[in-house]
């Protein structure tokens, strides 16, 4: 009597892993698509470049010693909607004011471990010192923070004294702001 053969099916494990290892793929794909944009706000803020070109020099570095955070700020600009935004430090939003110029200086970065992600825990009184291209030091005092939908762009709007505006992604998948605003010390 012949012996019946057995069709070679892929087992459910088998079918599961597959399918497994293919979301994270995909996910892995995403996340990466994803982080180019995670900083942006809804919509550009409505500051023209030409209303704040600076003659102050631009800061090069920042610093928060409570959190151990000594990182470079690049210069970055909202380019079809999209802000630029510098993977290994801070972004100095260009058409935003410059310390020792008076008016919103904002600066961003990402949420992450060796970036600003311990930031989260900036308290009312912390100090964030800003170096520039010239060498100055300025010294910032935290007097607020908060968290905001990308929606609320009245964070990034000028403003008739110096204050630094600096936030970075929170909440469940970066989907909010957490906006620290400091005034120079």
């Amino acid at each position: 009597m012949p012996v019946k053969q057995r069709k070679k099916t892929a087992s459910i494990p088998t079918i599961f892993l597959f399918v497994i290892g293919l979301f994270f793929l995909c996910l892995s794909i995403g996340w990466n698509v994803y982080q180019g944009r995670v900083l942006s706000f809804s919509s550009p803020p409505t500051v023209s470049q030409e209303e704040t070109k600076t003659k102050a020099s631009p800061p090069t570095r920042i610093l928060i010693a409570k959190f151990g955070i000594d990182l470079p700020v690049v210069e970055s600009q909202i380019k079809n909607g999209v802000w630029e935004i510098n993977p290994k430090g801070g972004s100095h939003l260009a058409s935003s004011a410059a310390p020792s110029e008076g008016g919103n200086i904002i600066l961003y970065g990402h949420n992450k471990k060796k970036l600003f992600g311990k930031v989260l825990g900036i308290k009312k009184g912390d100090e964030i010192k800003i170096i520039t291209a010239d060498n100055k030091e300025y010294i910032y005092t935290v007097f607020d923070t908060k968290t905001v939908k990308p929606t609320d762009t009245s964070v990034l709007l000028p403003t008739t004294e110096e204050i630094l505006t600096f936030y970075t992604c929170t909440g469940f998948l970066d989907t909010k702001r957490f906006i620290v605003t400091a005034k120079k010390s």
